[in-house]
């Protein structure tokens, strides 16, 4: 027996609008506001758009989570946030800044 689950995946038009200023920029997602501050991690993003260190503490707390569905919801409610982004996502946004004519297509669609 397999079992499938599919979680959507939509972010609000501010969400989005920052994560294309991060990719934009080249910088992490994180935001540091455990101390009540909203600090943005200012590191390159290498993958899921989030600089190494704070990769590193994304995967960890996924490997931690007791079934596939938990780290699905994870995963999901992360994206949906704006706190990291989707497996291929990343390259995609950059070649969209990139390029005018992807651009266009994109804002049209």
């Amino acid at each position: 027996m397999f079992e499938v689950l599919v979680y959507e995946v939509r972010r609000t038009a501010k969400v989005e609008k920052r994560i294309r200023e991060r990719v934009a920029i080249n910088r992490c997602l994180h935001i540091d506001d455990s101390d009540g501050r909203h600090v943005e991690c200012d590191q390159p993003m290498v993958s899921l758009g989030l600089c190494l260190q704070h990769v590193n503490e994304h995967n960890h707390i996924v490997r931690g989570l007791p079934t596939k569905a938990a780290k699905m919801r994870f995963r999901a409610e992360s994206i949906r946030n704006g706190q990291a982004l989707e497996s291929f996502e990343l390259r995609r946004l950059r070649r969209i800044l990139k390029s005018r004519f992807l651009r266009v297509a994109d804002e049209v669609a």
